[in-house]
């Protein structure tokens, strides 16, 4: 939902699909744009709650020879229904704690690059570290509220 209004080189797609709120879209639909363009780099940037409901497609991008740059925002749960709840801190809101950085081997991308970051600086490095056609798999924690503008806005209470 903050990718919206990010300006993006010449040729470069953005896909989202925020109409329907559809927990656990992105990254099934990234191994589906990897498939459909094995020619370009498919950078899935999903949140760790909607990214548990389909994780198991980490295991077709490198079963496929795909090698995606994966962004896993972890802020400890599911932030739009936190934002939209009248209490967020309901336990249904948290979902189970992973090492994301063990997930791209088990899931078959023997050779990619797995890292956990939580600093701009430490992010930076970590794609400065990812060679090119290298999968990469980095887990960025986020405080538990940070929220881009627009989700922000949907949770005001009127």
């Amino acid at each position: 939902m903050g990718m919206g209004f990010i300006r993006l080189p010449e040729g470069v797609r953005y896909e989202e699909q925020s109409l329907w709120g559809a927990i656990g879209w992105a990254t099934p639909a990234a191994f589906g744009m990897a498939m459909a363009a094995p020619h370009k780099r498919v950078i899935l940037l999903t949140g760790e709650g909607s990214h548990q409901l389909t994780v198991q497609a980490v295991g077709e991008f490198a079963r496929f020879g795909c090698h995606p740059l994966i962004l896993v925002l972890n802020n400890g749960g599911y932030l739009i229904e936190r934002l939209l709840c009248d209490d967020g801190e309901r336990y249904y809101n948290d979902v189970a704690s992973w090492d994301y950085t063990a997930l791209a081997r088990a899931f078959g991308g023997k050779d990619w690059h797995c890292e956990r970051v939580s600093t701009p600086k430490a992010l930076r490095q970590a794609l400065a570290a990812v060679t090119p056609g290298q999968g990469a798999y980095l887990e960025v924690i986020a405080p538990r509220y940070d929220a881009p503008m627009m989700a922000e806005a949907m949770g005001k209470k009127q």
